[in-house]
Order: structure tokens, then C-alpha cells, then sequence
């Protein structure tokens, strides 16, 4: 599912209660605010299963939004970024997802693969290793992890 620009401005829970009370928010057909709802819900539902461990649920809430913005930048979409495909481009965008989120979050290598759904920390060890490898992949590791910090920063 595509995301609509125009609901960006709303948080889940708003776009829940707009909804339910069949608010019209910008105009809005209650068609399309149901559509992006359930993709929400999706997105979400893709992460939580990738932080199963309870003690981890607030990381996973914090990790949500970077996972969404890691897919967007890779043009991709969070299930395709925490489940098994092993295309290339999935697969090198897995890795600098992962090569980020150990630098920024300052997360264990557990951690990092147990949040992309993956096996364990072998896997986060490897994405290191692809990304420092990689002249390409370090230069877009060093572009995601810019615009994320300055999307923080603006927000």
C-alpha cells in the first residue's frame, strides 16, 4: 500500500478516532482514511513481530519510525525489509538499515536483528561487514543516517 502525503499530519490514533466518528479530516472519503489506517496498522504490526521480547515493546515504538523511513528511502516497504526476501536490493537495503540502526541507536547486534526479523546477531555482524565492504553501501549508509538525524533534528 502507498502512503497518502495528505495524512502524514495525523498520528494513527487520530486517523482511528477520525474513523470511527466518520470525521471528514481535509476532505477526506472515509474510504481512504480506512486505507491508511490499515497501513499503519500493518507497518506497525511488522515491527512489533520483530521486537517479540515484551521488555523491548518501547524500543520497538522509537524504532517504528525508523523503519518506515529506512523503507521509504530504499523505496521498499517495512514487511519486505524485516521478511526473508534475498533479492540484492532488498537484501543491501536490510544491511544499511541495520548498519545505521547499530550506529545511531547505539543498539546490540541482538537487538538490531531481532528488530529486522532475523535469525541473530550473525546477521547484524554480517551487514556490518557488507557495509564497511562496500564503498556504495557505506555512501548510502552515510546519506540515510544523515537525513535521519536532520529529520529528528526538525521535528
Amino acid at each position: 500500500m502507498s502512503s497518502n502525503p495528505e495524512f502524514e499530519k495525523y498520528t494513527l490514533e487520530e486517523l482511528k478516532q477520525g474513523y470511527l466518528d466518520r470525521l471528514q479530516l481535509s476532505e477526506v472519503p472515509t474510504m481512504a482514511l480506512e486505507a491508511e489506517r490499515a497501513r499503519r496498522e500493518e507497518q506497525m504490526k511488522a515491527i512489533q513481530e520483530g521486537a517479540r521480547i515484551a521488555w523491548k515493546q518501547d524500543l520497538a515504538e522509537r524504532f517504528c519510525a525508523y523503519l518506515v523511513f529506512t523503507a521509504e528511502h530504499f523505496s521498499t516497504t517495512v514487511s519486505d525489509m524485516t521478511g526473508p526476501g534475498r533479492n540484492q536490493r532488498l537484501a543491501d537495503a536490510r544491511h544499511v538499515g541495520m548498519f545505521v540502526a547499530m550506529k545511531v541507536y547505539r543498539m546490540s547486534q541482538k537487538d538490531v536483528a531481532t528488530l529486522f526479523s532475523r535469525k541473530d546477531h550473525s546477521s547484524a555482524i554480517h551487514a556490518r561487514k557488507v557495509v564497511t565492504n562496500r564503498p556504495e553501501l557505506l555512501e548510502e549508509a552515510k546519506v540515510l543516517e544523515s537525513k535521519w538525524i536532520n529529520r529528528n533534528r526538525n521535528n
